[in-house]
């Protein structure tokens, strides 16, 4: 859910005008900002990771079946 909760923020952003990354990232598209544009995918992609890996963690805690060799 998170890494969709990440992709739909530029759009509620963009319609209710808040100031965020994914409004950012919009404007950043028009204004063809590469360094912008690179950032804010790298700093969205690497969130998404530690998100995914800590669900994978707490998937594992929380069932004694799983385990990871």
């Amino acid at each position: 859910i998170f890494p969709a909760m990440l992709a739909g923020s530029d759009v509620i952003e963009r319609i209710f005008s808040i100031p965020g990354m994914g409004y950012m990232l919009i404007e950043a598209i028009s204004q063809r900002d590469r360094e912008i544009i690179l950032a804010n995918t790298t700093i969205i992609a690497l969130v998404n990771l530690l998100a995914l890996l800590a669900a994978d963690i707490l998937y594992a805690t929380a069932d004694p079946r799983i385990a990871y060799k």
